[in-house]
Protein backbone atom coordinates (compact mmCIF):
# COMPACT_ATOMS: atom_id res chain seq x y z
CA UNK A 1 0.00 0.00 0.00
CA UNK A 2 1.57 3.66 -0.98
CA UNK A 3 2.08 6.47 1.56
CA UNK A 4 0.23 9.10 -0.48
CA UNK A 5 0.62 11.34 2.69
CA UNK A 6 3.77 13.79 2.61
CA UNK A 7 5.21 14.11 5.81
CA UNK A 8 4.66 17.90 6.92
CA UNK A 9 7.95 20.06 8.34
CA UNK A 10 7.43 20.66 12.12
CA UNK A 11 6.57 23.65 12.41
CA UNK A 12 9.42 24.04 15.12
CA UNK A 13 12.04 23.45 12.39
CA UNK A 14 10.30 26.08 10.17
CA UNK A 15 10.35 28.78 13.13
CA UNK A 16 14.58 27.43 13.51
CA UNK A 17 15.23 27.87 9.79
CA UNK A 18 13.51 31.49 9.48
CA UNK A 19 15.24 32.16 13.02
CA UNK A 20 18.40 30.99 11.04
CA UNK A 21 17.87 33.34 8.66
CA UNK A 22 16.80 36.36 10.24
CA UNK A 23 19.99 36.35 12.53
CA UNK A 24 22.03 35.68 9.45
CA UNK A 25 20.66 38.77 7.57
CA UNK A 26 21.24 40.75 10.61
CA UNK A 27 24.72 40.39 11.03
CA UNK A 28 25.47 40.68 7.06
CA UNK A 29 23.55 44.27 7.45
CA UNK A 30 25.88 44.82 10.76
CA UNK A 31 29.40 46.32 10.03
CA UNK A 32 32.08 44.70 12.11
CA UNK A 33 34.77 47.06 13.95
CA UNK A 34 38.08 46.59 11.78
CA UNK A 35 40.93 44.93 14.04
CA UNK A 36 44.40 44.10 13.93
CA UNK A 37 44.71 40.84 11.31
CA UNK A 38 45.23 38.15 13.96
CA UNK A 39 42.41 39.01 16.55
CA UNK A 40 39.22 37.16 16.50
CA UNK A 41 36.17 39.75 16.45
CA UNK A 42 33.06 39.74 18.31
CA UNK A 43 29.81 40.32 16.26
CA UNK A 44 28.82 44.06 16.50
CA UNK A 45 25.95 45.09 18.37
CA UNK A 46 22.93 46.14 16.66
CA UNK A 47 22.02 49.31 17.26
CA UNK A 48 18.50 48.66 18.10
CA UNK A 49 19.93 47.93 21.81
CA UNK A 50 21.46 51.59 22.24
CA UNK A 51 20.62 54.11 24.22
CA UNK A 52 20.95 57.89 24.04
CA UNK A 53 24.50 58.36 24.61
CA UNK A 54 26.08 61.71 27.17
CA UNK A 55 29.75 62.33 26.11
CA UNK A 56 31.40 64.68 28.41
CA UNK A 57 35.21 65.73 27.39
CA UNK A 58 37.43 67.03 30.19
CA UNK A 59 38.95 70.43 27.90
CA UNK A 60 36.50 72.81 26.27
CA UNK A 61 35.30 72.70 22.31
CA UNK A 62 35.26 68.78 22.89
CA UNK A 63 39.16 68.24 23.65
CA UNK A 64 40.88 66.35 26.76
CA UNK A 65 39.92 63.23 28.10
CA UNK A 66 36.31 61.89 27.05
CA UNK A 67 33.69 59.31 28.65
CA UNK A 68 30.58 58.10 27.03
CA UNK A 69 27.58 57.40 29.23
CA UNK A 70 25.00 55.37 28.27
CA UNK A 71 22.60 53.00 29.35
CA UNK A 72 19.05 53.14 31.83
CA UNK A 73 19.61 55.09 34.99
CA UNK A 74 21.73 57.46 36.98
CA UNK A 75 24.95 58.03 36.13
CA UNK A 76 28.09 60.07 37.70
CA UNK A 77 29.49 62.85 35.15
CA UNK A 78 33.36 63.24 35.77
CA UNK A 79 34.08 65.62 33.30
CA UNK A 80 32.87 69.52 32.77
CA UNK A 81 34.83 71.02 30.00
CA UNK A 82 31.63 70.35 27.05
CA UNK A 83 29.42 67.64 25.79
CA UNK A 84 27.57 65.92 23.16
CA UNK A 85 24.35 63.87 23.50
CA UNK A 86 23.55 61.81 20.70
CA UNK A 87 19.79 60.64 20.60
CA UNK A 88 18.69 57.39 20.31
CA UNK A 89 14.77 57.69 22.15
CA UNK A 90 15.83 58.11 25.21
CA UNK A 91 15.71 61.75 27.15
CA UNK A 92 18.25 62.52 29.48
CA UNK A 93 17.69 64.39 32.81
CA UNK A 94 20.56 67.03 33.98
CA UNK A 95 21.01 67.45 37.53
CA UNK A 96 23.64 69.81 39.33
CA UNK A 97 24.15 67.44 41.88
CA UNK A 98 25.60 63.65 41.57
CA UNK A 99 22.86 61.82 43.87
CA UNK A 100 20.51 63.01 41.14
CA UNK A 101 17.76 64.42 43.43
CA UNK A 102 15.29 67.22 43.27
CA UNK A 103 14.27 68.46 39.59
CA UNK A 104 16.12 68.50 36.83
CA UNK A 105 18.40 71.56 35.97
CA UNK A 106 18.02 70.31 32.31
CA UNK A 107 16.49 67.77 29.89
CA UNK A 108 17.86 66.55 26.79
CA UNK A 109 15.32 65.72 24.26
CA UNK A 110 15.05 61.98 23.11
CA UNK A 111 15.05 62.94 19.48
CA UNK A 112 17.59 65.77 18.76
CA UNK A 113 20.99 65.80 19.47
CA UNK A 114 22.49 68.26 21.40
CA UNK A 115 26.10 69.59 22.61
CA UNK A 116 27.98 72.37 24.40
CA UNK A 117 31.78 73.18 23.47
CA UNK A 118 32.20 75.30 26.63
CA UNK A 119 31.85 73.82 30.37
CA UNK A 120 28.97 72.95 32.52
CA UNK A 121 28.26 72.23 36.32
CA UNK A 122 25.69 69.32 35.90
CA UNK A 123 26.51 66.37 38.27
CA UNK A 124 24.53 63.45 37.00
CA UNK A 125 22.28 62.64 34.04
CA UNK A 126 19.07 60.21 34.54
CA UNK A 127 18.99 58.58 31.18
CA UNK A 128 15.43 57.84 31.01
CA UNK A 129 13.83 54.61 29.44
Amino acid sequence: MENSHRRRPRSGTRLRATCLALLGAASIATPLIASPANAVSAPARLALSATSTFVAYSGSSFSGDSEGIQGCGLHTISYHGSYKWYANGQSGHLFNNSTGSGVPHTRLASDDNAESGSGFAWGSILIVC
